[in-house]
């Protein structure tokens, strides 16, 4: 069994994880929905904390393993070139909720 690793999520990333009413989320059971949305819509100061909370690599698993309709073009674009550093083609269709 997986232990539980809660942490309190700072203020200045709460609105991204509106999900998690009291402020504490599990990093390892919430993992997907904290990095997709921290990577599409938060902002640097967000993107620090998230790699400090999990480690890059894992960051990069869990992005390629478990996509999610968030990102715009631009914003997948920027996560997964420039942050993660993937360098073989993702399909934009896993990520990115509109095409246009």
């Amino acid at each position: 069994m997986k232990k539980k690793k809660e942490t309190t999520v700072p203020k200045h990333a709460r609105a991204l994880l509106w999900s998690h009413r009291n402020g504490k989320i599990d990093l390892a059971k919430d993992a997907p929905v904290i990095i997709h949305n921290i990577l599409a819509l938060g902002t640097m100061r967000d993107i620090k904390w998230l790699f400090k909370k999990i480690p890059a690599k894992t960051v990069r698993r869990i992005f390629h393993k478990f996509p999610l309709n968030v990102y715009t073009k631009a914003s997948f674009l920027f996560a997964s070139e420039t942050l993660l550093r993937i360098r073989n083609r993702l399909s934009p269709k896993r990520y990115v909720k509109t095409l246009y």
